[in-house]
């Protein structure tokens, strides 16, 4: 009798940078290629995350009432989504978390049932729109998307014509720009917004006018986005809804990746969740929390070595008042191993550093651990001033948003 073994299926490879479908070896055959909620499993972690893509991925599944998952995997993803944007916040390299990942990690904490102006005491929330403030004509629409999500409305108040007039003059009017605008802009009404209507006829028109014979327009991304805007639209609006679905569904397992997976189910389930919002309407949207965190303030810390410049390791972290560095550095170490450290007590019991991330002062090439603080920080010269912290790390504290770095170098920190 001839006996056959299974087949040995490979592991999952988590290299894949959202695109297509985990690696698998010539020799396995898939009968039927993954789309949609099953593909989204299928790449999942073993930490029930998905890396930099796990709020789009969260999205995905909740608007499909987390299909096939159970409430205990339901909780790890949503708790993995938590370290993910802690990750993001606290880890801040060269420039903030880009607008964008915050209103996709904002839309993320709704569908989740968790309020964005309340994140550990973090109002999320005030952070989107600081950045947006003043410049709402520019604005990329999905902000404006994220903002009313969350009940927000823009002040002074926009009009969509002037909006739409202001982006094309600055050759921001592509298909999948505008179907964006209208749908940021059909939110604010929902808020009571004033917003012209036969405007928003004109655009949907517009739109609509762009559909092509395989029912799509264009490609998967733009009839995803597009689908999205349309679905409230009157049914004597001159485009058909069922050929760009069937033409959606068709796409779902075809050169697969996580923006596409994404943009489809919201797309497929636009007629009952238009908005991010609709999943909880009833969600307190309440300021952030007072209490032990009241009065907590962010320090950013960099290590750098000198004989690699352009390698340097950054976090921002949010500490009680009056934080001596020396407890900084010991928190940072908690959230990222890079920033270890170690250090002796002095003869007045004050700590000492002598290495970090596992490299030591060396005396006879006079490279040391030398403490800086940045000051008169220049955008226009893309410049800054460097300070010397002089004596002990537990006998500075910084103040809110100074950024202090240790520098494994020769010279002094002025000597830059």
């Amino acid at each position: 009798m001839t006996t056959t073994s299974p087949p040995r299926w490979p592991p999952r490879d988590w290299d894949y940078r959202g695109e297509g479908a985990p690696g698998l070896k010539p020799d396995v055959c898939v009968s039927q290629p993954l789309g949609g909620v099953e593909w989204i499993l299928s790449v999942r972690q073993p930490d029930y995350g998905w890396r930099e893509e796990t709020h789009r991925a969260v999205i995905a599944l909740a608007v499909n009432d987390w299909k096939n998952s159970s409430p205990q995997e339901v909780r790890q993803m949503e708790l993995q989504l938590e370290v993910e944007l802690t990750k993001a916040l606290l880890r801040n390299h060269t420039s903030e978390l880009h607008p964008n990942d915050l209103a996709l990690y904002i839309h993320a904490l709704l569908a989740t049932r968790r309020n964005p102006r309340d994140f550990y005491g973090i109002d999320l929330l005030s952070r989107l729109s600081h950045l947006v403030k003043g410049s709402y004509y520019q604005v990329h629409p999905f902000l404006l998307l994220a903002l009313c999500n969350a009940n927000e409305k823009p002040d002074p108040a926009l009009s969509f014509p002037h909006w739409v007039q202001q982006n094309r003059h600055f050759g921001k009017d592509s298909l999948e720009y505008m179907a964006l605008a209208l749908n940021a802009f059909e939110c604010l009404r929902t808020l009571k917004y004033s917003v012209d209507e036969r405007f928003i006829a004109e655009v949907r028109l517009s739109l609509a006018a762009h559909q092509l014979q395989d029912g799509s327009f264009g490609n998967v991304y733009s009839t995803a986005l597009v689908v999205q805007a349309l679905a409230s639209a009157p049914n004597s609006l001159d485009w058909d809804r069922e050929k760009a679905l069937a033409y959606l569904r068709s796409q779902s397992a075809v050169d697969v990746n996580m923006v596409s997976t994404y943009l489809i189910e919201l797309a497929l389930n636009a007629d009952r969740v238009k908005f991010i919002k609709d999943l909880y309407p009833n969600l307190i949207l309440g300021p952030p929390s007072e209490g032990k965190e009241r009065g907590h303030y962010f320090v950013q810390y960099t290590v750098r070595v000198e004989e690699n410049p352009d390698v340097y390791f950054t976090i921002s972290i949010k500490v009680p008042p009056q934080s001596n560095f020396y407890y900084i550095m010991n928190e940072s170490a908690k959230h990222d191993a890079k920033f270890n450290f170690s250090s002796y007590a002095d003869k007045d019991g004050n700590p000492v550093v002598y290495s970090i991330a596992g490299v030591p002062n060396d005396a006879e090439e006079n490279l040391y651990w030398r403490l800086c603080l940045q000051t008169d920080v220049n955008h226009d010269r893309h410049d800054t001033v460097l300070r010397t912290i002089y004596g002990s790390p537990v006998s500075f504290v910084p103040k809110g948003y100074d950024h202090m770095i240790y520098w494994y170098k020769s010279k002094e920190c002025e000597e830059t």
